[in-house]
């Protein structure tokens, strides 16, 4: 009995460790796929700097989500995510936002790609809001319309998506 309760109990433990991740949402009101944007990049890094780079090819229309789980040492560090819509290959759009993970959780990142800012190149961890370079505040910062920003804790599978990718930080050191 007491060996039981002990497997179930870290069984539990490992059931919040595998929780813990940013569901990071992708959406536009104005701009259309493919005719807009054809692939979309996503980075996520912490100050320690792990890393998630990757380009994800768009064929069909929004959402579309990524799960990202922390490296086992960042399961509690702050992230900044960065969507960069694209079409042929070319820039056509960015959003920045600045979030954390939530140990045992599953933290929802909605990010909206706004036709105000095509072609607008603001600086690293700088985020465009309504064609403006502003800076990025924690949990995706207060911007009048939503478009980053961070909701509670939530299951992975909440939203039927268009197309949903699953990655993992890497440790950097």
């Amino acid at each position: 009995m007491y060996r039981a309760s002990l497997v179930l109990l870290a069984l539990a433990f490992v059931g919040c460790a595998d929780r813990t991740a940013l569901l990071v949402e992708v959406s536009s009101p104005d701009l259309a796929i493919p005719g807009d944007i054809d692939s979309l990049t996503i980075r996520a890094r912490t100050p320690r700097g792990a890393m998630f780079d990757q380009t994800f090819d768009v064929n069909m229309g929004w959402p579309h989500s990524i799960t990202i789980r922390p490296a086992a040492s960042d399961d509690q560090g702050q992230v900044f995510v960065e969507v960069t819509g694209n079409h042929a290959g070319a820039f056509v759009v960015r959003r920045v936002a600045l979030t954390a993970f939530e140990p045992g959780a599953t933290r929802r990142v909605d990010i909206t790609l706004q036709r105000s800012c095509v072609d607008v190149r603001c600086a690293d961890d700088v985020d465009c809001v309504a064609g403006s370079c502003v800076g990025v505040a924690l949990d995706g910062g207060v911007d009048g319309g939503g478009e980053a920003g961070v909701d509670a804790s939530m299951p992975p599978d909440a939203d039927v998506d268009a197309a949903t990718f699953d990655a993992r930080l890497d440790d950097a050191g």
